[in-house]
């Protein structure tokens, strides 16, 4: 009796030894997703945020990554669709194994070009200051692949960031109004704003300089991140707002009802002046959600502050050749700075310059 009992405890497995105690181990995932993070850790690892199509955002520990022999080393590149597999999450962090990884979609024209490198960096730092942990947001990996994929294929205009800043918006429930008023002073206003007219009809699209218009400030509109959307001349007199004018408001609108590849190919593409005042108020609403300045946001107004800096440099240098024999009396020096305009005037202002503005 006392062998048989002691023969029960050592049951073993097929093909002999003990078995094991404790929980089985966690089934693997494969997921499809995009490098937002990394993070040095220990002698060789690195902490890796992903943005996913299954699991929304997570965070992996790569074992080993930053040794040079690792595939994982090359893989993790961000600005890149990959393929991965994790399995159960691990420490006290509960973060999640990766195991097989590889590229699955790459964008060399981004990686190329230092401009749309940093417009990357903005769609990825936004969505992933965006979005919960573990939430699955499907539409927001999307988004974001679409985003690479278009600037891989074409230059980014100013309507296509809008537009991705708006899409962002609608994805997580905070979508501005643009086409009635916001304001509650005294009572809800619900004015019908700007070029909307009655049935839900738009007048003809179009923008026109401030010249062309014949007022420098024809109606004085705002937009509120506070209440979420637009106020009408009244409302933005009374309540604290950044202001806009009717050209703004009509982008607003026409914006509103694009898909990104759609604005994309929008042409005429949106006035410099009309594309900073919705870069503005689509910027104060990002950072209202995320809650700290972005520093993609600051790097991208440095290079603006580069670009310009350069371009004043080759203009003192034309004006210097002016008196020249060979230049004509009053030519007026054309800069020869060969990057895409609509790479860098697409982007963001610092977010010290970003608040509500009264």
């Amino acid at each position: 009796m006392t062998g048989e009992r002691n023969s029960s405890k050592k049951a073993t497995k097929p093909g002999g030894g003990r078995r094991r105690s404790g929980k089985a181990p966690a089934p693997s995932v494969d997921v499809q997703a995009f490098v937002v993070r990394s993070t040095d850790y220990r002698d060789s690892d690195r902490i890796v945020t992903l943005i996913t199509n299954a699991l929304g955002k997570v965070s992996v520990i790569a074992r080993g990554a930053r040794k040079a022999k690792r595939r994982q080393a090359g893989c993790l590149a961000p600005y890149s669709m990959l393929k991965v597999r994790l399995s159960g999450r691990v420490g006290h962090n509960r973060l999640w194994h990766l195991g097989d990884c590889r590229t699955i979609e790459a964008y060399p024209n981004i990686q190329a070009s230092l401009p749309k490198l940093a417009l990357a960096g903005y769609f990825s730092e936004v969505c992933r200051d965006s979005v919960a942990e573990h939430h699955p947001e499907p539409e927001v990996f999307q988004l974001l692949r679409q985003s690479f994929q278009l600037m891989q294929t074409g230059t980014p205009t100013r309507a296509m960031v809008r537009a991705f800043e708006m899409t962002l918006l609608r994805i997580l429930g905070l979508a501005p109004n643009v086409t009635h008023c916001v304001g509650t002073i005294d009572q809800a206003c619900g004015a019908l704003l700007g070029p909307i007219v009655s049935g839900g009809e738009t007048e003809p699209t179009g923008y026109s300089t401030p010249e062309q218009s014949g007022s420098a400030d024809v109606r004085p509109y705002g937009f509120s991140t506070a209440r979420g959307g637009l106020l009408c001349p009244d409302c933005a007199r009374r309540e604290p707002c950044i202001p806009l004018d009717d050209q703004a408001i009509l982008a607003f609108q026409s914006i509103d009802r694009l898909s990104m590849a759609e604005a994309a190919t929008m042409r005429p593409d949106l006035p410099e002046t009309v594309n900073g005042q919705l870069r503005v108020a689509l910027l104060d609403r990002i950072l209202d959600l995320v809650g700290h300045p972005l520093k993609s946001v600051l790097f991208i107004e440095k290079l603006k502050l580069d670009k310009m800096k350069a371009n004043m440099e080759q203009s003192d240098e034309g004006h210097k050749g002016a008196n020249a024999p060979s230049q004509q009396a009053g030519q007026v020096p054309i800069s020869t700075d060969g990057a895409p305009s609509d790479d860098t005037d697409d982007t963001e202002r610092p977010p010290s310059s970003q608040g509500g503005a009264s």
